[in-house]
């Protein structure tokens, strides 16, 4: 093959090879479709939560968090937590930026007596949780 010929063969290879890269970077959200999306891995969390399929909700987690800390680690400390949570009804989503969320609950949780005579006490309180968008997938985030 002459160099004439060489050239565009090359340069077609090489634009082939950097679409195949482009292609595979996972692409940033919308504000609407990132919106939607937490909401339902939010409520889809919650779920699992309240199921107490705490080795489910675990896959919800951010990678990091994962990498710290054992799934059965995070199963045992939330089965024998005195906080039991009952329901969490979704209130709101906003996205400050495109790869990171909050949504808002409303849960109510029954926590366990800790002092003499006081058996269980029923509290609904406000939850708000960061989410955030990592290779290509939105996962919550939980506070320090």
């Amino acid at each position: 093959m002459n160099k004439m010929k060489a050239i565009p063969v090359l340069m077609m290879l090489v634009a082939g090879l950097l679409l195949t890269a482009c292609s595979q970077q996972p692409a940033k959200p919308g504000a609407d479709s990132a919106e939607k999306i937490v909401e339902q891995r939010a409520k889809q969390r919650w779920e699992l939560l309240i199921a107490r399929d705490y080795l489910s909700a675990y896959t919800y987690l951010t990678p990091g968090y994962r990498m710290t800390t054992p799934a059965d680690v995070y199963s045992v400390d939330l089965r024998t937590s005195p906080v039991k949570w009952e329901s969490a009804e979704f209130d709101a989503v906003s996205c400050s930026m495109a790869e990171k969320c909050q949504a808002d609950f409303i849960v109510v949780s029954k926590v366990m007596g800790m002092l003499q005579g006081v058996d269980v006490a029923e509290v609904k309180s406000k939850v708000t949780e960061d989410w955030l968008f990592l290779d290509g997938e939105w996962y919550y985030s939980p506070q320090p």
